[in-house]
């Protein structure tokens, strides 16, 4: 037993990066492959290739960007961004399933510079949420599931920069590794603290902190 317990513990971690493109995708990438994971994502396919064992899943979610009047509302295009992750959850679970001790965390994208005023990405985080819960539970113990929802650039207590991928990419790779072993269906927010002012009833404005200093150093006074 000891013998094989050595021989998966040598063996790389293989980890699928899926559901959506770009700077997170990559910084995540990075910081697994930087502790010797073997990396797979959009690099391939919008899936990615799907290996008979899989160890850990990055599931970016992410809505369709608002189209001009008289297209799809924000119901379709929520309704069609929590149908494609779980179509994603569910195709991968069959790999995650056979590692045992696997872990996903899901990723709700980031929007861009003032989409703000946009709904559907913070209604993707919650929902996001409870499949992560619902998932957490159905699937244990051999797979953990969590969130990493993170916030664009809005008035925090850490200042009104945008999180960096490479800060999202941090929390994703702590949940996915064995520190984390004991935590599942949990939600592990990037976001400056900015969810502070809305549980707190709108309280705060983002005037005692400023915007981030040069090289996006969070303001912390």
């Amino acid at each position: 037993m000891k013998r094989v317990a050595a021989r998966l513990a040598d063996r790389p971690r293989t980890v699928l990066i899926a559901g959506g493109a770009g700077e997170l995708a990559e910084a995540c990438a990075r910081r697994f492959e930087a502790e010797g994971a073997v990396v797979l994502g959009e690099r391939v396919g919008p899936m990615g290739p799907i290996p008979e064992r899989l160890d850990g899943l990055v599931a970016i979610a992410s809505a369709d960007p608002e189209g001009p009047a008289g297209t799809p509302g924000e119901a379709a295009r929520l309704g069609r961004a929590t149908a494609a992750l779980d179509t994603l959850l569910t195709a991968a679970h069959p790999a995650l399933d056979r590692a045992g001790g696997a872990v996903v965390v899901v990723v709700p994208g980031i929007g861009p510079a003032g989409s703000g005023a946009d709904p559907v990405p913070a209604i993707l985080a919650a929902a996001g949420a409870a499949l992560v819960r619902y998932r957490a539970v159905d699937w244990a113990p051999r797979v953990r599931v969590n969130l990493v929802p993170a916030a664009g650039a809005r008035p925090s207590p850490l200042g009104t920069g945008p999180v960096r991928p490479e800060e999202i990419a941090e929390a994703v790779y702590f949940l996915a590794g064995e520190g984390a072993r004991f935590i599942t269906g949990a939600t592990l927010p990037v976001d400056r603290g900015a969810g502070l002012y809305w549980t707190m009833g709108g309280a705060g404005d983002g005037s005692g902190a400023s915007a981030d200093g040069e090289g996006g150093t969070p303001n912390t006074k």
